[in-house]
């Protein structure tokens, strides 16, 4: 169980989400993936020590038992164009996509829905207006949100706003069953792509109120290295918009996500 260093009031979302996750705590083992060696063999996560290593916290040990369980579970994946992945000219599958086939395929969780409401241009504030229609009406048990490359265009003076939809989010997928959790943007080539120079704020935003609320986080920021890696190898990961992720870049946050959720990782 994570552990806070301050006290939590009796009405405090971790209180709360604490509360309604408690009863599922029990001892789960680790999961194996049973897909074929290329479906397995695509997902391009590479060793890496960042990444290597995943704190334990109740909201991961539910996840486990779900996939292990027999009850069919509903997946949500709510946020911009990163998780909507409508590029011109992309062929590809999106992370999304490819979770699908991990969760419902691999693990033969063939009941299970992946349902995806993301649309390119959301912004936190308008997500969480319609949070009801995007992902509440599916009574998920597992909520995936990926916000702020849109959101970093408002700049400096958009930040208070960005972290206050969040945490208004969170406080509206608090819900009896609901997992929730956070993902921070993949990396841009800023070159070319000026209009995101405040982008890396917003991540550190993400990371702050994923904290606060004690949220899964789902880090693909960091994930994809520095800024110098990123300036150096930005067509291993990127389109030629330098901006939205390629195949590989999706299969990568496939992999990521499943990783840090412990249910199959290369």
């Amino acid at each position: 169980m994570t552990r806070s260093a301050y006290r939590l009031s009796a009405g405090s979302r971790s209180r709360r989400r604490l509360a309604m996750l408690q009863s599922e705590s029990a001892e789960v083992p680790e999961l194996e993936t049973a897909g074929s060696d290329d479906a397995a063999g695509s997902w391009d996560i590479a060793p890496d020590p960042l990444m290597s290593e995943v704190e334990e916290t109740e909201s991961l040990r539910v996840i486990r038992r779900l996939v292990l369980g027999s009850r069919p579970a509903n997946w949500v994946f709510c946020g911009d164009g990163i998780t909507h992945a409508v590029e011109d000219g992309r062929t590809d599958r999106s992370f999304p996509e490819l979770f699908a086939q991990r969760v419902r395929w691999d693990h033969r969780r063939l009941l299970d829905t992946v349902i995806t409401t993301a649309a390119s241009g959301t912004r936190c504030a308008a997500l969480a207006a319609s949070i009801e229609l995007q992902a509440l009406r599916f009574r998920p048990d597992v909520v995936a949100v990926l916000l702020g490359l849109t959101d970093s265009l408002a700049g400096p003076g958009g930040r208070e706003t960005f972290e206050a939809g969040l945490n208004d989010l969170v406080d509206q997928l608090t819900v009896p069953g609901a997992v929730v959790l956070m993902q921070t943007p993949h990396r841009v080539l800023l070159k070319g792509n000026e209009r995101y120079t405040d982008l890396p704020a917003y991540v550190e935003i993400i990371r702050h109120v994923a904290a606060a609320t004690e949220v899964i986080l789902v880090d693909h920021w960091a994930d994809w290295g520095g800024d110098e890696r990123m300036a150096a190898d930005w067509a291993d990961w990127l389109l030629d918009d330098g901006r939205h992720p390629n195949g590989r870049g999706h299969r990568r946050m496939a992999g990521l996500l499943s990783h840090v959720l412990g249910i199959g990782s290369t």
